[in-house]
């Protein structure tokens, strides 16, 4: 083999290795690209579920004291919609400007949530009362008539 024959190896080698490393790059790339493809993917179901998950504890507080309120399924949606947009903005925490309230934002919601709590079962206990006191005049209407038959002459 000749000098010039085996410099043109040389140079093929070279090329080869050259456009091995190129396609090495690219398929990192795509790799790449897909992973952050799955990854957006998955932000956004993520942002949606939460969405999602923020308005029916929303529907299911309201409706514990207002059972005749429904949320139309529109407005459930743009609400959602809306929503997921939010979390997305922020990452689905906090926005900046609200990240040194974040322990007193938490208790406030455990508190409020335990006051609701509370006020529901005072609700309830009324509720409850006020049968009692009704099924006790209905019982003392009841004996006054038997009473009263009983008694006439």
């Amino acid at each position: 083999m000749t000098e010039a024959a085996i410099d043109n190896l040389s140079a093929l080698e070279r090329e080869a290795e050259s456009q091995e490393q190129e396609a090495a790059a690219l398929e990192a790339e795509l790799l790449e690209d897909k992973a952050g493809d799955l990854q957006a993917e998955a932000d956004e179901a993520a942002a949606r579920q939460g969405a999602m998950m923020a308005v029916a504890m929303v529907e299911t507080l309201v409706k514990m004291r207002f059972d005749f309120v429904t949320i139309q399924p529109e407005i459930r949606g743009q609400i959602v919609e809306k929503g997921a947009a939010v979390i997305r903005k922020h990452g689905g925490g906090l926005p900046d400007w609200l990240q040194p309230y974040q322990e007193e934002i938490e208790l406030g919601m455990v508190v409020a949530s335990a006051g609701f709590g509370v006020y529901m079962q005072v609700q309830a206990h009324k509720q409850m009362e006020a049968k009692k006191a009704k099924q006790g005049e209905n019982d003392g209407n009841a004996v006054s008539a038997t009473e009263r038959e009983h008694s006439a002459p």
